[in-house]
């Protein structure tokens, strides 16, 4: 059958954000706020979860992230998923782009056993041609090839699994670790700036792949806000209108009961 088309204009589909990268500084209580947001799941890749109340799925590896990633595919039922975090995500797609690179024609060597390893006692003769496993300390990754050429191995590891992510049919939270920057301002004065804790052209590929960048940050009166206005080191912002060049109140601290009293997932999710 033929479509058809008229001219007419269309609605959002939607104004809430699809997928929102969330990130901060170390213990700002990311995994715990996200934990107040009403049926969420929490993908915990970094044992960080140990004191959380909520839906938490441990993940240790990318084996059982795809085991994960299958069920969630067939029969999700969760509003969110929340992916924390990222930067582990990374390390183990580090992993898996050495061994793909091993595999290959070209890398077919690389990081196994030589003959000159065992003629320096650096391996048993048995061993000879056998990879040498993480941890150990011939171990050599991708990411040590000349001229950077590893890192398009690790890209197309990473790209491959945050695809995968970014095609579940529910709304989800990439959490991230911040990572210090310093750059020159017009002055020529060095400023403290922030970025994700991501490498080169994985930090490019989350944050445009994603339609909300926010930053966790606590504010003078104790309570956390997650600020959508556009900083230095990430272009924090969001294509939902409401969110845009915001910072919102999220979460309100009881310091008596070193808990939140309330949080203001609302106001970020008003659909």
């Amino acid at each position: 059958m033929t479509r058809t088309f008229e001219k007419k204009v269309r609605e959002p589909l939607t104004l809430s954000p699809d997928q929102i990268i969330l990130y901060a500084k170390p213990k700002m209580g990311k995994t715990d706020l996200v934990s107040r947001l009403e049926d969420c799941l929490i993908v915990d890749m970094e044992e960080g979860s140990k004191y959380i109340k909520g839906y938490i799925e441990p993940v240790n590896s990318l084996q059982e992230l795809d085991e994960l990633l299958t069920w969630l595919e067939t029969e999700n039922s969760y509003k969110f998923v929340a992916f924390d975090t990222m930067t582990r995500l990374e390390e183990w797609c580090e992993i898996e782009a050495t061994q793909n690179y091993m595999r290959s024609s070209m890398g077919k060597n690389f990081n196994r056993v030589s003959a000159a390893d065992i003629k320096a006692d650096k391996a048993p003769k048995d061993k000879l041609n056998m990879p040498y496993p993480v941890g150990h300390e011939m171990y050599q990754s991708v990411l040590g090839l000349a001229n950077g050429a590893g890192y398009k191995w690790l890209r197309e590891s990473f790209e491959k699994w945050f695809k995968r992510m970014k095609r579940l049919k529910c709304r989800k939270i990439f959490i991230c670790h911040i990572k210090d920057k310093f750059i020159n301002s017009k002055a020529g004065e060095e400023l403290s700036g922030r970025e994700l804790n991501l490498t080169g052209k994985i930090k490019f590929i989350t944050t445009s792949y994603a339609d909300t960048i926010g930053y966790l940050n606590r504010g003078e009166d104790g309570n956390t806000y997650l600020s959508f206005i556009s900083g230095e080191g990430v272009a924090e912002g969001s294509r939902s209108k409401h969110l845009t060049g915001r910072n919102i109140l999220v979460g309100e601290w009881d310091k008596d009961a070193h808990d939140y009293k309330s949080t203001h997932w609302d106001k970020i999710y008003i659909d």
